[in-house]
Order: structure tokens, then sequence, then C-alpha cells
């Protein structure tokens, strides 16, 4: 096992951005010095800033050869393989990007942006399903990720990190590529451009497939049963998915023009309810406009349109066992209806609707940007208009949520509490129920270069929602060029994330979900009906209810950075204070039941209610990330190592982020990154071989128990031939020492048996040919 022998080690700042040409064995960038490869352009921690090297954040660049030669399936994965401070963590029913020792639930703590606009969705989850945890990595030429608050910037929802993508377009001609592995793995893109004087157009497709890796009955997914099938039961395949993507851009002048569609669905490979797919598709355009408004000054205008669709499905094929039918029969809410239409059995059917609804967003945004040519000072000012429009029925008519199969009969508990069949799904079920608002945006941006070899900067953004009101986010620091090779950074920043729309609109009907508006029904009846504790008496216990205030970080960085043409080192430091942290909680009742009115919500099936509230305490974190690249004249090394610890955290802040007071809840404190790369000549053509290692060294489980951590190494093979100086071939062995360990797992709600899941991919070869027009 591959071992670095102390927590603060140093380790790889990911700088290589290695577009392949097949007419050359080294990616263009990397053909750069590394002082040149930082002052890359970056455009998504600063308005003002775009060197690479002058960011106020700390950044990392993922470069087309890492999503090539990664062995990753998804961008969650690859960013897991090569952004120190990020890990992707599993949940029972998501997939979660997680920064810096914080998982956030159902990741609306986190950005995703394409080509600098936001595109995350408002109602309850945040960056795109189809994106983060689809099969397809081919669209992306690069990927900027901000490890850390990026919220001065970009407003709410940038709380604990952004993942900035920037698609491929072609330089000129055409590119296609076909890949073929284990598993029935199959998938394509076509990517072209073509251009004159004038305009330009480039447009890339793919399509795809893959069955999965089967699942094991070990960890969670022998651990967990609902509905009378462990998750093993229910045949799930790991990372099971069919995509179609289509992104286009039009240039022309000073307009440039984005569209796209982003089509997947994949298992829900951890989820032990009948509604075991999810599907999305989001359709977007976005126009932009720059310009020079002045010899001193640049406009730049935005406009956004986004279609956000969801789809819920079973796939079916559990094994059959009696405690299925006996759960069907005897002990589900439903089991008088299964009975009396003789329904109960003991498979799931499969492609049931389970679910689905749809959130449009549109947008406008208009910065301002100084280049005075003689002036040492610089800034950029704007503002920013988003509307939210959730609720709505996809294309299928759908705006509902399901939990067992039985559920489509559309079947509602009325006033007498008699289970009613034949409600409209739409309204018995609904998923997000209909509202809309808007968040209005105004930001400032400045820096300062002194006599000095030191430049100051400041900004601020001021977020105006109508239910959780005004939020500031400001940022403050300085960089030092020390000398040619070091430079030394100190920044603090706030970000901040207000709650989902969800909490304001409502919704989750029949799971219970408690909208805001609802709170001052459960505190009139908090000391005689409702049961905070679980223990069936609801006047032994007391609580209150308190509209949800956003969620805020305050984060200070220290980062010192050495580069030369050969060797790039950056360690950052960082101290960050988390406050008003926002949680699911939930509560029973005494006396009261499912279907019961709770203002204009109901009892869930399960009997009580789930809402959202603010952790009282605070959390103080803090971490290392070390970071080291070294290149020769054909190949690279980078290692890469980050830590993270708990300073101090008040026990009512326990829980969403943590295990007790020492340990983080399923987060590797301890990950180490290791790639290496060598381009060989030979008579044929040249080969590149890859290897691409991730070490992380344990995690504790929800139940606070250290589990055994992994070594994965993947192994890319590629092939230029000489004779076709167009075409290149390469073999991927994913996982190649088959690597079976338990995978970090959260989640919220019933967490017993969550010691880790059998989700690691066992080993694959995959096979792809890539020819160039």
């Amino acid at each position: 096992m591959f071992r670095v022998p102390a927590p603060l080690i140093h380790t790889t700042l990911l700088l290589s951005g290695l577009a392949w040409n097949a007419s050359e064995a080294q990616d263009s960038l990397m053909d750069l010095s590394l002082d040149e490869l930082l002052d890359v352009k970056v455009a998504v921690a600063s308005n003002l800033n775009r060197e690479l090297q002058k960011q106020p954040s700390s950044i990392t660049l993922v470069s087309s050869g890492d999503i090539k030669r990664s062995g990753a399936r998804t961008l969650n994965e690859l960013l897991t393989l090569t952004v120190p401070g990020f890990f992707m963590v599993h949940d029972q029913d998501d997939i979660i990007a997680g920064f810096r020792g914080l998982i956030p639930d159902n990741n609306s703590k986190v950005m995703l942006l394409l080509n600098g606009t936001n595109i995350n969705t408002e109602w309850f989850w945040g960056p795109s399903d189809a994106i983060l945890n689809g099969i397809d990595l081919n669209f992306i030429e690069r990927i900027e990720v901000v490890r850390g608050p990026g919220s001065v910037t970009l407003g709410q929802g940038a709380l604990l990190g952004v993942i900035n993508i920037i698609t491929r377009e072609e330089a000129s001609g055409a590119r296609t590529a076909f890949s073929v592995g284990e598993r029935h793995l199959d998938t394509s893109y076509f990517s072209t451009r073509v251009s004159n004087e004038d305009v330009s157009l480039s447009l890339y497709y793919s399509v795809g497939s893959y069955d999965g890796d089967s699942i094991q009955n070990r960890g969670w997914h022998s651990n967990r049963s609902d509905q009378g099938l462990t998750i093993y039961e229910r045949q799930h395949r790991i990372n099971r998915s069919e995509f179609t993507n289509t992104v286009g851009n039009v240039r022309l002048d000073k307009f440039h023009v984005e569209f796209f569609r982003f089509h997947n669905q994949r298992d829900l490979f951890n989820f032990y309810r009948d509604r075991e797919v999810v599907e999305q598709r989001l359709d977007g355009i976005n126009l932009h406009y720059e310009s020079d408004f002045t010899d001193n000054y640049k406009i730049k205008l935005s406009t956004k349109y986004l279609a956000d669709e969801y789809v819920l499905a079973s796939h079916g094929g559990n094994f059959p066992n009696s405690s299925r039918t006996r759960f069907e029969s005897q002990d589900s809410v439903f089991s008088s209806i299964a009975n009396q239409l003789g329904l109960a059995d003991s498979r799931v059917s499969e492609g049931l609707p389970m679910g689905g609804t749809r959130e449009d967003r549109k947008g406008i945004k208009a910065t301002f940007t100084s280049h005075f040519s003689e002036s040492a000072f610089q800034f950029a000012a704007g503002f920013e208009w988003n509307e939210f429009n959730m609720g709505r029925n996809n294309r299928f008519g759908h705006n509902y949520i399901i939990n067992e199969e039985i559920q489509l009969l559309g079947i509602q508990a009325n006033q007498f509490g008699q289970l009613e069949v034949g409600v409209p799904l739409n309204e018995a079920n609904t998923w997000v129920k209909p509202g809309s608002f808007e968040i209005k945006s105004l930001f400032f941006e400045s820096t300062w270069d002194h006599a000095i070899p030191v430049q100051s900067f400041i900004a601020f953004r001021w977020d105006d929602h109508p239910n959780w009101g005004n939020q500031i986010s400001p940022r403050i620091g300085s960089l030092w060029k020390i000398d040619t090779n070091n430079q030394l950074r100190v920044s603090w920043q706030q970000g901040f994330r207000g709650a989902v729309g969800l909490q304001y609109s409502g919704g989750f009907v029949q799971d219970g979900f408690l909208a805001e508006e609802n709170y001052s029904f459960i505190n009139a009846i908090a000391d005689t009906v409702v049961d905070f504790d679980f223990d069936g008496d609801g006047t032994n216990d007391t609580g209150e209810l308190l509209p949800v205030k956003p969620e805020t970080i305050s984060s200070f960085e220290i980062e010192h950075q050495y580069s030369s043409n050969s060797l790039s080192v950056s360690t950052v430091l960082f101290w960050n204070l988390l406050e008003d942290i926002i949680a699911a909680q939930a509560h029973s009742y005494d006396g009261l039941n499912y279907g019961d009115a709770i203002g204009t919500d109901i009892i869930g099936t399960w009997g009580g209610n789930w809402y959202y509230q603010n952790q009282q305490g605070q959390l103080r974190q803090f971490g290392l990330e070390v970071d080291a690249r070294y290149r020769w004249q054909n190949g690279f090394f980078r290692l890469s190592h980050a830590y993270v610890g708990i300073d101090d955290i008040d026990s009512s802040a326990t829980g969403i982020y943590t295990v007790g007071d020492q340990h983080y809840a399923a987060y590797p404190e301890n990950v180490t990154r290791l790639t290496l790369q060598q381009t060989y000549g030979m008579p044929i053509g040249q080969a590149i071989v890859r290897l691409t290692h991730l070490n992380y060294w344990g995690f504790y489980s929800p139940e606070d128990r250290k589990v055994e951590g992994a070594d994965i190494n993947n192994l890319h093979l590629e092939l230029l031939p000489t004779a076709y100086p167009n075409t290149s071939w390469q073999i991927e062995i994913k996982n190649v020492t088959n690597q079976n360990n338990l995978y970090p797992i959260n989640g919220t709600g019933n967490l017993s048996g969550a010691v880790g899941t059998a989700s690691i991919e066992s080993r694959q070869m995959e096979l792809t040919f890539e020819y160039q027009f």
C-alpha cells in the first residue's frame, strides 16, 4: 500500500491542461513551462483577475488530459481523483460532492457552472445530476474548481465550493470517438466546428449506455432493508446509466450563444425504496454580449433560460421473497388496499413512473469592468437577477413523488383516516408545490497594485431573497510576489446558502415535508402532541421551530506558491467557521396520524413530519492542502495530500457534518493522490502511459465507527500511431488491483448499518478509438 508518512504532507496542485492533438504525443499545455501554466486564464473566482496565479481563492484546474486519462466514470469521481480538498461521498439516494470535510445533503451547498453560468436547481437539489453523476465527460475541455466559498462572485449556493465546466470547442474540423468495454459499456461522440471570418458554429453530440457493475451483499447493501427488501435484493447496478447529450456554441462578432441538452438516467444504487431510478433532462440557452464600453471600460451582458426536468422510476428485477409479499400484505400503510385488490406480491414491477417535476429558471447579469492602462486601481461592478419557477409539470404531466408502487393508484387518507383511491397523483403526492421567487444581487470588486510587488483585493456581494432576506458576502486579502519563484496569498471571505426553495413552496406530500409557513402550527402543540424525541409521549418534551436563516462560512486562507520551469508546489492552510448550519430534522406525534393536516401540509405516511432548521452552535475546522507537480521533457509527476480536521464544535452543531466532536461523518480526513505520466517514442508511434492513484486513509461512519480506507489505481495506455496520424487508440484499466473495500456513505434519517457501501467498481477494461478529421 502506498502511504505518505504524515497527514500534513506536500501534495499536488493540479495545473495541467492536456488538450490532445493526435499529431503530438504531448498535450498542448504540457509544452508550457510551469510559469506559463500559472498564467492560464480562469474565470470562476474573480471578475477582475484572470491569471491562475492571481486568484483570490484556492483554485484547481482539471485538464482534458486528466479527463481522458484518469479512468474516472463520472464528474464526481473525476474530481475525487484529481482535486485535493474534494471527495465524492455516497448518500442513500444521491452521490454528494464534498469539500474539505463537509458533505452537503442533496448537494444544495455546492455550485455547478457551465462556462461561468450557474445551472444549479433551486427547489431541492443543487448541481445537475445528469452532469455531476452522468457518465459522459467528453464534452468537457477543462474544469475550474474553487476549493472553498465562492459567494462573493456567485451568490447563494456557492457555500462550500464551486465547479466551473468549460465545454469543448474544436479549433477546426471534427473529432469522433467510440468506447466499448465490459458490462456492455458503449459510448460515442461527435464534435465539430465550422467557421468563416464572421461567424463560427461548434457542435457536440454524444450517446451511450453502461449496464454497470453488480452490487455485493455486504455493507450498506446488506444491512439496510425497507419495504421487505434489502438493497442487495433489489439488484441495483453500480453506475448503470444511459445518456444523450448535446452542446452547441454560436459566435458572431461580440455575441456568443450557448445551447445544450443533458439527458441522463441512472440507478439510485444505494436506495431502498421502489423509486430506484432517477432521470434528468436539462435544457438551456445562454446569450452573452461583450464589448469595450469606452476606452477604459468593458461591459458583459448575459441572459439565460433553463428548463430542468426530473423523472423517477422503478427498475424492477428484484429477488422475489416472502418478506416483500408480507410487507405489501401486512406491513405497508396501504396493505388494506393491496389485499382488497389482490395486488400483494413479491416483485417490484419494471419501469413504473414513480415521480417527476420541473423547474424553470431565467436570469440576467451585467458586469462592468475597468481597464485603466496607467492606473494601479481596477474595479468591476454589476448586478444579477434570477427567477425560479418550481413545482411545474414535466413533459409527462407529472409533479408527484411516491415511494411504493401501489401508490400509483392515487391513495390518500381522508379527514376520517380512511384511505381513498383514485386521487390524481399530482394532488395526492405533490413533489413540489407550485411557487416562484426572485433573487436580486449587486456586486463590486477592486484590486490595487502597490509600489512594492503586492496586490490588495476587496470585494462584496449583496443578495436579496423574499424569504430569508438580505445577505452580504465580503472578501479581502493580498497577494505578495516575494520573488521570481515565490508568492504568498492571504485572504478572508464568506459564503452562504439559504434554505432550498422547497422550504417556502412546500412539497413531498405524504413524505411529510413541513413548509416554513406551517411552523406556527407545530409550535402551538409542541408541549402536548408533538413527539420530538420519538418516545411515543408528546408531553415529556418540547421544542420550537424557527424560520431558517442562511448557513454561513467564514474562510481564512494562507497560500504559498513556488514555481519554476520544472517544479510547482502550492501549500494552502485554511481555517473555517460555520454558523447556522442548515440540517433536516423530524418529529412524530402522540395522538395525530398519517393524513392529518398541519396547516397546509399533512403528516406523512410514516407518522411524522420533516423540515429544515438551523443548528445553533458553531463548527470550527482547519486543514492543509499541499500540492506538488514536477515536469520533465516526456512526462510529469504529481503528488497531493489533503488533510482536514475539527478545531472545535459546539455540541448543538454536531450531526450533519460530524460524528461527535472529533471526526467528520463519512468524509476521509486524509486523502493522498498520485499521478504519473510518461510518453515513449517507438517505431510504430508515440505511447502514453499514465497511472492515477487515490488513497483515502480511512473514515468514520455515521455511527462513529472507524472504517478502513482503500487504494484505487487506474491505468491508461494510449498509442498515437505514426502510420495513422489522426487516430488514437486507448486502453483504460479501471481499479487495476481490484480494490473492494467499503466506500463512505452518509445521509439523513435511519443510517443504522451505514458502515460503508460496496460501490467501488471491480476491475474493468475499456477500449477507445478516437479520430480527428
